[in-house]
């Protein structure tokens, strides 16, 4: 049986986990970040300082939209939701990691730690071909007869109908 769309981004998310987070309306470029995925409240929770430029463009709450790509399996997403900051402790024990921790000197007592939570809304995924001879192929077909190249798939999943 094949894969569910929303099961193929959970999965390729946590493979990756790495991507560029942004504020929609905020004048700052997308920043690096590693999230942590929560599948079943369809939630991205990040950990990160008070004294960013990121948490001042959240504020009280926004909206966010987090990019996503596994080059090595030809796979690209944009999630994109309301973000908001959270203080939680119990979240943040879950959270943390030697990785984490390398960011902050006091470990989870740094009082600038905050968690921000990114409520999955919407998500686009592209997937692409990996075969080299494919792509060739459909890239000769579609200079000769002008159609489009199919290399590959798009599908956009709405989590709130899914909810």
């Amino acid at each position: 049986m094949a894969q569910s769309s929303e099961e193929m981004l959970f999965d390729a998310f946590e493979e990756a986990r790495a991507g560029l987070l942004g504020v929609e309306g905020s004048s700052q470029h997308m920043q690096p970040m590693s999230g942590h995925l929560d599948r079943e409240a369809r939630q991205v929770w990040f950990i990160t300082s008070r004294k960013t430029d990121l948490v001042s463009a959240v504020g009280q709450g926004a909206t966010a939209h987090f990019t996503l790509q596994n080059p090595g399996n030809m796979f690209y997403a944009s999630l994109k939701g309301p973000i908001v900051q959270v203080a939680d402790q119990a979240k943040l024990d879950a959270l943390w990691s030697p990785m984490s921790a390398a960011w902050f000197r006091q470990g989870k007592e740094d009082p600038d730690i905050i968690l921000l939570r990114l409520d999955l809304l919407e998500a686009a995924m592209w997937e692409t071909t990996d075969s080299t001879a494919l792509f060739g192929w459909e890239l000769l077909k579609a200079n000769v007869t002008g159609e489009q190249p199919d290399i590959g798939s798009h599908t956009v999943l709405n989590f709130a109908k899914a909810a």
